[in-house]
Formats: C-alpha cells, structure tokens, sequence
C-alpha cells in the first residue's frame, strides 16, 4: 500500500509541476476527470495502459513513478529518503 500512495503523491506532484488541473491531465490521458481523482486520492490504480501514458506525458519511467528510485534532476520527495539508489542521467 506504501507504494500506491507514493504514486498518487507523484501523479499529483508531476501534474501540478506541468500547471495542468485533473481535467487537463485527464484529457492527455484520454480518460475521465474521475479516473485522475482516484489515481490521486489512492482509491485505484492506474491501468496498465494509463501507466504507459503518464509515463510518456510526464516523460519519467514506471520506476520513478513508484518513487522506487530518487530522482537527480527533481525534489526528493519522489522517493523515500536513502532506501533507494539514484539513476544516474
């Protein structure tokens, strides 16, 4: 369950970094302002094929979107502090 919310906290984080509302990233995902809702509030998980959109819109990989790993480039915050190694760029 730990990993589910570090994925809602990160669609959040990502969308809000873009300055797009749950309807914009609904729209690029092509699907409905409810599904975003969910995904962000941890009561579902996104399908595999909107795994492979947010993946393309945000430009990260699944990894980063599961904070499984720290980000170099962005806050710390993507992932739990020291309990994953970096990807190098």
């Amino acid at each position: 369950m730990k990993e589910k919310t570090i994925l809602a906290q990160n669609i959040q984080t990502l969308r809000k970094e873009k300055g797009w509302t749950q309807e914009e990233l609904a729209e690029r995902l092509r699907c409905s302002f409810d599904a975003i809702q969910a995904y962000e509030c941890c009561k579902r998980e996104p399908a595999c094929k909107v795994m492979v959109a947010l993946e393309q819109v945000f430009g990260v990989t699944r990894e980063q979107l599961y904070g499984k790993f720290h980000w170099l480039d962005r806050r710390q915050a993507y992932a739990p502090k020291g309990h994953f190694r970096a990807i190098p760029h």
